[in-house]
């Protein structure tokens, strides 16, 4: 079964988190209604228009991800699965969010670029353990580009010192109200002894 989407899904790094997990909620809603392959990626098909296949056509027009939602007999899985659970787009899906969150954690713990981008390939190498596995190449590209927006924005590069910057101002202002704040209690006490 295929059907065709009125709003294309992009996969690519530029795509956005919230309509891939959308697109692979449905996807997954659909296999298991379905019990369709779990194995099956969900990029490649034969040609449909080929003389060689039956192909038998639905309507006209394509569909939108909320109206498939709309079809299915139990709605869209309200339990998140397991990661190593996740096929087709949940993969890409997954794979983002677990690096991203690992990122976040061990941004600085790296001072060279190259060995951070190093250390966060060998992570979503790592983390790529699913039943049918990403290609290394979607996996490198992932790891890039999460690399490359951790360090620019939280790590070393000109967004992520003014981030440092941000906090440590932060950190200054919370320390001088903790000492005026200790001060006046230690004032009130001394007052209080007399």
């Amino acid at each position: 079964l295929a059907y065709a989407l009125a709003c294309p899904v992009i996969t690519t790094d530029a795509a956005r988190a919230a309509p891939l997990r959308y697109a692979a909620a449905v996807q997954q809603a659909y296999t298991d209604a379905l019990r369709a392959d779990a194995g099956y990626t969900n990029f490649i098909t034969k040609t449909p228009g080929h003389e060689a296949w039956s192909t038998r056509w639905g309507r006209g027009e394509a569909y939108t991800l909320e109206e498939l939602a709309d079809y299915l007999p139990h709605g869209l899985p309200t339990v998140r699965k397991k990661r190593a659970e996740a096929s087709g787009l949940g993969r890409n899906v997954c794979l983002f969010e677990s690096l991203r969150a690992w990122a976040y954690r061990h941004r600085f713990r790296h001072t060279d670029a190259d060995q951070w981008h190093a250390s966060t390939l060998a992570q979503a190498r790592a983390l790529n353990t699913y039943a049918t596995p990403l290609p290394d190449s979607e996996v490198r590209a992932t790891a890039k580009s999460v690399a490359r927006w951790v360090w620019t924005r939280l790590g070393h590069g000109p967004a992520g010192q003014a981030f440092i910057a941000r906090q440590s101002h932060k950190g200054r202002l919370s320390g001088v109200a903790r000492q005026s704040k200790a001060m006046d209690t230690a004032q009130k006490i001394l007052e209080f002894d007399r």
